[in-house]
């Protein structure tokens, strides 16, 4: 979506919704969008020419920000995941096109509580400027999400764990109770 608004020699802003792109166009900026949270390797063919036949100088792929996902699988064990689906994949393609010549940045709007902001949440409500998401902005490799995104394959070993960083317990307490879950959650403890 959005492919007529690129102009020669202007940058681009990559959104994950349509909403999201017609407010960023309404603002000025030239925007287009995958209307999901990623392109395919075809659409990421087709963008690096899109941003080629308009010598595009930079790219800024703003995601949506969403609260991390808690699960518990058949087993059990529960499954945090800091980073969903919508920024691995503005990860993936800022790192393709920096990968490929371009200059790309990735940001996210700033999440209230639990509540999931969009691009056009966030202008819309007046809750800050496009300037100031596209200043914050950073290269793929920057990002928190990057190493989460390109190594989510990979387990970690127990014997790769430092034990000397678990703090000790009492028969009377879990390590649980220990850990921080506001970085996590993005709530307090008492909350």
């Amino acid at each position: 979506f959005g492919q007529g608004s690129v102009r020669d020699g202007d940058p681009v802003i990559i959104t994950e919704g349509v909403a999201d792109a017609i407010t960023v166009q309404q603002a000025g900026y030239a925007s287009i969008s995958p209307v999901t949270t990623r392109f395919s390797r075809d659409q990421q063919a087709n963008l690096l020419t899109l941003l080629d036949e308009h010598a595009v100088p930079e790219v800024y792929v703003l995601q949506d920000a969403e609260r991390p996902t808690v699960a518990c699988d058949d087993a059990g064990e529960l499954d945090i995941e800091q980073f969903g689906p919508g920024i691995n994949g503005a990860i993936e393609t800022a790192t393709f096109l920096t990968e490929n010549g371009v200059d790309a940045r990735v940001n996210t709007p700033p999440r209230v509580g639990l509540r999931k902001v969009d691009v056009d949440d966030y202008l819309r409500d007046g809750w800050g400027s496009l300037g100031a998401l596209l200043r914050s902005a950073k290269p793929p490799t920057q990002h928190p999400a990057y190493t989460e995104s390109n190594n989510s394959d990979r387990s970690v070993a127990p014997s790769d764990l430092e034990l000397s960083s678990v703090p000790p317990t009492t028969d009377a307490q879990s390590s649980l109770f220990s850990l921080d879950i506001t970085g996590v959650a993005g709530i307090s403890t008492d909350y």
